[in-house]
């Protein structure tokens, strides 16, 4: 019989392989993997004491092994039936070196049969210059940086044309979503009958997507507004055909996607394993992809870091293009917002993803010399002096809370108080985005379950108060062990048989007909049209006036508080997960976190190993 409180996962995994040798370098795989990493790089295995916990063997041979002598180590994957790949220095379990081979793979196929359309699309760009140019930005560039000022929007539109393949990846309020209306625009004048998928790796960033679309004034402007209405967001799992009990997916290279156009956002979320299936169901012959996202966001919760890794081959040349690609852009360009002759040149084209990867450099939401700009860049930067000196700053976009104020959080979270009293079921699932309480963590005093208790007693005790003021008794608010009446949930598993997917927010209301407990949804097929469904059908679920970071992404709220543990040594709290945490705010964010656990925080840096930065760097 196993002793469970002496198991251990990693320890198991390496003693399973009848390689002395080999058996740190496993440990080490398996728990660097459970951490997010793709592989392991062999000049940098941990000789932290405590990271040995658990193993069973000696580890001073991952000083002296020679793994490419071992019988279960395969050189480059070139023997696919051995289980352990050593390229670059890299040791890889097989099955994650042929993902990251089969995404390389891939994008070099898309790209490489570019040049024999580029000539016809250019053509078609001329054209339709007069339309095109009506797409351009026109507003003052005085307040502008240098690299702020030319149109990145247009740029990455017409880039994203050209090519079979392209990222565009910006801040919050660089205009990603306005950059998917030009590039539909152009799409569309080209095809009427264009048919494109939106996807999101969660079901409510894909209707995120296409709700900003809709929202957008110009939508209506370019003439894109009845497409937009006709398409049906979804995640990249219903995208691609879920199989039940089975990794793999009905969509895949045999059986492609029939889109002309593939846009997926918040790709910083994809993990290895997805990425490499949603290329594999992408013909070159017949669709693009352009993928969406935050670089400097948090990576996937899946192992990985693939949108911000391929988005680093570039991270010296960034924006930068031939003269030729220049000449072509600026024709199109308001001359106020052209690409300067001087700055963002490539004399050639010498990787693989060159002019394929564009960044949107200007920020619309706010001011970049707000407390919030400057807060965002510096965490970015790791800047721990310029963080410090946002800590005192005080304006409209950015409030720090050292002391944990109650009477700020009580403020707050009654904010929660607007969707409860909205008696109108979809606008209170609008109204409900209008504020979100973000953690760190799930446990402790500052986590997810005693937060959301905190909040709900605050609320309970609103309507309590309002009650008794009025010799009433309190039926619209009393929270319960189970579901009930007003209660937001965040669905933990996807119910694809509903329509439901991980992440996918709803409130439990009674119904109207019957005055039974009722999960409302907003249907995501049909425009704004509910879903309502038995919550003891949805049972993987959680209240939800407080998530975690990584549950926000995705989402953005009118306004956030985030709550941070008041331990700095934690390693999860990086300078990613704050930049996330604070960037989900559309209007203004506040944290309650001490000066200590930011500056740690600013500090730490997610680094996740992976080999396809440099394999995609590679020249042929």
């Amino acid at each position: 019989m196993i002793n469970k409180s002496s198991f251990n996962l990693h320890n198991a995994f390496a003693q399973y392989f009848n390689d002395f040798e080999l058996k740190p370098f496993l440990f080490t795989l398996s728990k660097k993997m459970g951490e997010g990493h793709i592989c392991i790089d062999l000049e940098a295995i941990p000789t932290e004491e405590e990271f040995w916990n658990g193993f069973v063997g000696d580890k001073t041979l991952v000083k002296s092994s020679n793994l490419e002598l071992s019988t279960f180590v395969s050189l480059n994957g070139l023997d696919k039936k051995k289980p352990f790949v050593i390229s670059n220095n890299k040791l890889y379990l097989n099955r994650y070196f042929e993902y990251e081979t089969a995404i390389i793979d891939n994008l070099r196929e898309l790209i490489k049969i570019e040049p024999a359309a580029k000539q016809k699309r250019i053509d078609f760009l001329n054209a339709n210059k007069d339309f095109i140019s009506k797409l351009a930005i026109n507003i003052d560039t005085s307040n502008y940086q240098e690299d702020e000022i030319p149109d990145w929007q247009l740029i990455g539109a017409l880039q994203a044309y050209v090519n079979n393949f392209t990222i565009i990846t910006g801040g919050p309020g660089t205009g990603k979503t306005t950059t998917v209306a030009k590039i539909i625009a152009i799409l569309l004048q080209e095809n009427p009958q264009i048919n494109i998928a939106l996807a999101a790796p969660t079901g409510k960033a894909a209707v995120r997507m296409k709700e900003s679309l809709l929202n957008n004034k110009d939508t209506e402007i370019w003439g894109i507004k009845g497409l937009v209405d006709s398409l049906k967001p979804s995640t990249i799992h219903r995208l691609l055909g879920s199989i039940k009990d089975s990794p793999d997916f009905k969509k895949n290279k045999e059986n492609p996607l029939a889109f002309d156009v593939v846009i997926v956002d918040e790709s910083s979320m994809i993990g290895t394993p997805l990425f490499s299936k949603l290329l594999n169901a992408i013909d070159p012959k017949k669709t693009k992809l352009i993928l969406l996202g935050d670089a400097n966001q948090l990576a996937s919760v899946d192992v990985g870091s693939l949108f911000g890794d391929i988005c680093l081959t570039q991270k010296q040349i960034l924006n930068n293009f031939t003269d030729e690609s220049k000449a072509l852009f600026n024709s199109f360009l308001n001359p106020k917002h052209q690409i300067p002759l001087h700055s963002f040149r490539l004399k050639s084209i010498q990787n693989l993803l060159q002019e394929h990867v564009i960044e949107l450099k200007k920020t619309f939401r706010y001011d970049t010399t707000s407390t919030m700009g400057g807060f965002t860049k510096a965490m970015i930067q790791g800047n721990v002096e310029k963080v410090k000196e946002t800590l005192s700053i005080k304006d409209d976009s950015l409030l720090f809370d050292s002391e944990f104020n109650p009477s700020l959080f009580n403020s707050i979270v009654l904010e929660y108080a607007n969707y409860i009293n909205e008696t109108d079921t979809y606008k209170a699932l609008q109204a409900i985005n209008d504020v979100r309480v973000i953690c760190a963590i799930k446990q402790s005093k500052e986590g997810v379950y005693n937060t959301n208790e905190r909040i709900e007693k605050v609320l309970k005790n609103h309507f309590d108060s309002l009650a008794k003021a009025s010799n009433l008794k309190n039926t619209i608010f009393n929270p319960s062990a189970d579901f009930y009446h007003n209660q937001p949930i965040i669905v933990t598993k996807n119910y694809p048989d509903f329509g439901l997917f991980n992440g996918d927010i709803g409130i439990i209301r009674k119904s109207v007909e019957d005055n039974n407990l009722k999960a409302y949804f907003v249907d995501g097929d049909n425009q704004g049209k509910l879903k309502a469904i038995s919550p003891g059908f949805i049972a993987e679920s959680e209240t939800v006036f407080a998530m975690t970071i990584h549950k926000s992404q995705g989402s953005e709220f009118k306004q956030v508080l985030v709550v941070l543990p008041k331990k700095a040594k934690i390693e999860l709290l990086t300078r990613e997960l704050i930049y996330t945490a604070v960037t989900r705010a559309k209007e203004k964010a506040t944290i309650q976190g001490t000066e200590d656990v930011l500056l740690a925080a600013t500090q730490r840096k997610v680094q996740r190993a992976s080999g396809i930065t440099e394999r995609i760097l590679i020249k042929e």
